[in-house]
């Protein structure tokens, strides 16, 4: 079951794997690391991170910028909830985030972009103990996906934020489901009968 806090358990749940995995490799994690504290692993607007020159402290901005309906999923029947209940499917999504290194040197960003890059690769299923928030102990699984998105998408994505062009991809986490609360009563069959005609 997935309520409609399930959004902002993905956030957390890929705030989390982030941070576990970077806790590991001191170049980009720690006292002597790009990043210092968890904080600085977030899911802020990139427009509140960058100012007009360089900003102020390191960052690495995972942005939620699309939602879009899983065409595969969105036709499937109501199912049964009980004797005459029967509940709506839940609504299945894929999001969209713009994954963007935040510091005051391209060698920086570079670092922190390659390991996203390899995180993501090694860990594109999530499931089980990877989970956060509403999605924990759940038996849903995330699936991971680099999305390939045009210069020119991006940049005009850039010109909406306001801000002068980041080095940034673009993740795909799919399927993300929130359950229905709709429900519908059908009486159930209890005998057939057939009629013939001669014509």
């Amino acid at each position: 079951m997935s309520t409609y806090n399930v959004i902002s358990a993905v956030g957390e749940t890929l705030r989390q794997l982030l941070l576990n995995e970077m806790k590991n490799d001191s170049a980009v994690f720690g006292n002597a690391g790009i990043l210092k504290s968890e904080d600085q692993i977030t899911l802020n607007h990139p427009y509140k991170l960058i100012g007009d020159g360089d900003p102020q402290a390191n960052a690495l901005s995972m942005f939620l910028y699309r939602i879009v309906e899983d065409a595969d999923e969105k036709n499937k029947r109501p199912y049964p909830a009980g004797p005459t209940t029967y509940q709506y499917p839940p609504l299945p999504l894929h999001l969209f985030y713009l994954v963007t290194p935040i510091t005051n040197s391209a060698d920086n960003n570079h670092k922190l972009m390659g390991k996203v890059l390899e995180i993501m690769f090694d860990r594109a299923v999530l499931r089980g103990s990877d989970l956060q928030g509403d999605l924990k102990g759940s038996q849903e699984e995330l699936r991971l996906i680099l999305n390939p998105i045009s210069l020119e998408d991006i940049t005009k994505l850039w010109s909406a934020i306001m801000r002068p062009y980041q080095l940034s991809v673009s993740y795909e986490v799919k399927v993300v489901r929130i359950d229905s609360n709709r429900t519908t009563q059908k009486q159930p069959v209890y005998e057939k009968q057939s009629e013939f005609q001669q014509i």
